[in-house]
């Protein structure tokens, strides 16, 4: 499953991390549903990430436990992929800017 992110903060996120965004999304629908995710270990495959200005950026979930809640959640809700998938960032980077403050 693809999904496409279009929100600029999220894009923002996922570009200044050294991970691929595969794994970062991954592990963030992981922590919201509860779930362990899956082990993704230390080979670099895939294409190095593109900077620049970008209004969306591709992401590849291939964990079949978060396909299906994704699935789920349109077909009872009718809420496209891509919004279950930004909603999910923008509540990590919420509780990341949280952390900080506290320090």
């Amino acid at each position: 499953m693809v999904v496409v992110i279009k929100n600029a903060a999220c894009i923002d996120f996922l570009r200044s991390c050294s991970a691929h965004n595969t794994e970062i999304v991954e592990r963030i629908m992981c922590k919201k549903l509860g779930i362990e995710p899956r082990d993704f270990g230390t080979n670099n495959r895939g294409n190095e990430k593109i900077s620049g200005l970008k209004t969306s950026v591709p992401v590849k979930i291939t964990d079949p436990r978060i396909e299906k809640y994704i699935v789920r959640k349109k077909e009872r809700n009718g809420i496209i992929q891509r919004v279950t998938v930004e909603q999910a960032i923008l509540k990590h980077l919420k509780k990341i800017e949280e952390k900080n403050e506290r320090r």
